[in-house]
């Protein structure tokens, strides 16, 4: 199916979005996501949630330091 992740398009054969993070190599803990405008963080069960055709991603990762 084709999303567009990081505003390109992309091909993907992952059902969820973990399936997609684990395709592209993410460490969960680390990253929020956008869904379709929406923020899916760790609250949400990224195993449960089903990517779509046409589904808009964006990862942000989450960086600390000082």
């Amino acid at each position: 199916m084709q999303i567009t992740y990081q505003g390109k398009p992309t091909e993907t054969a992952a059902g969820t979005l973990a399936a997609f993070l684990a395709e592209q190599n993410f460490a969960s803990e680390t990253i929020v996501l956008e869904l379709n405008g929406q923020i899916r963080g760790k609250e949400h069960d990224l195993g449960a949630t089903a990517l779509r055709e046409g589904d808009v991603l964006n990862v942000f990762r989450i960086v600390g330091g000082g």
